[in-house]
């Protein structure tokens, strides 16, 4: 069994990290896509919902500002933004071939994977994304402007910018939940999908619904909604997990 019982915020990445990656081939688990109730919304979205929309709103505010230790973050690739509905969503992309999409956690932006990009870019043109309420991405108010289907609207968005027809899709972290929802929601748009420090959206329900070490592992989530969260917070705090 795979028991995520590590706060997804402790997962760094660096030159010498050997994650644990799953490669799926989208068939093989596109019949796992979750049931959804009458408004269209998985269990699991209306639980973590609200954990994750102050989460982005505070960290996109303390990232902007975020120093950019070491390498120069203008030197890893070309900025640009995608629109996606309302949102602008703010990319670095380097290289040309296969699309490569990369989807940060929290409380990272998109320069959490300036170790991967250039060796990535030597084969693909990757595109690594700042997700909406992170950085230099639009912070639209309201919590349900943070719902998943949202949030899998932006990594479509950034895909037709691209005028691709599919990409490899990258998720770390959060980032894993919207990359797992994305290619269960738009199989013919993922041609491979990785996964770091995340295990699908069953797996984690299950576990915060039975497992004590993970109910304990998430509790930094619920402690966001709190009142006073946000003062907790801090621009090197933040900045140290990136």
């Amino acid at each position: 069994m795979f028991r995520f019982t590590t706060p997804p915020t402790t997962a760094r990445m660096t030159a010498a990290h050997t994650p644990a990656i799953v490669e799926l081939r989208i068939r093989e688990f596109s019949r796992s896509i979750p049931a959804t109730n009458g408004s269209g919304r998985t269990r699991i979205e209306r639980q973590l919902a609200l954990c994750v929309a102050l989460p982005l709103l505070i960290a996109g505010s303390f990232l902007l500002f975020a120093p950019l230790a070491g390498e120069c973050a203008e030197q890893l690739g070309e900025h640009g933004f995608a629109q996606s509905g309302d949102v602008k969503i703010h990319y670095v992309t380097a290289g040309k071939g296969p699309l490569v999409v990369m989807i940060h956690g929290f409380p990272d932006y998109w320069y959490t994977w300036r170790k991967q990009m250039p060796e990535l870019a030597k084969q693909f043109q990757v595109v690594a994304i700042d997700q909406r309420g992170y950085n230099k991405s639009d912070q639209p108010e309201g919590v349900e402007n943070y719902a998943m289907a949202k949030l899998v609207a932006d990594v479509k968005a950034v895909i037709e910018h691209f005028e691709r027809k599919q990409a490899v899709i990258v998720g770390h972290d959060w980032g894993g939940a919207v990359a797992w929802t994305f290619a269960m929601t738009h199989p013919e748009m993922t041609s491979r999908l990785v996964i770091l420090n995340l295990p699908h959206l069953h797996g984690l329900q299950r576990e915060l619904a039975t497992n004590p070490k993970q109910q304990e592992a998430s509790a930094y989530a619920r402690f966001f909604q709190t009142k006073g969260a946000a003062a907790t917070l801090t621009p090197e705090r933040l900045a140290f997990w990136v």
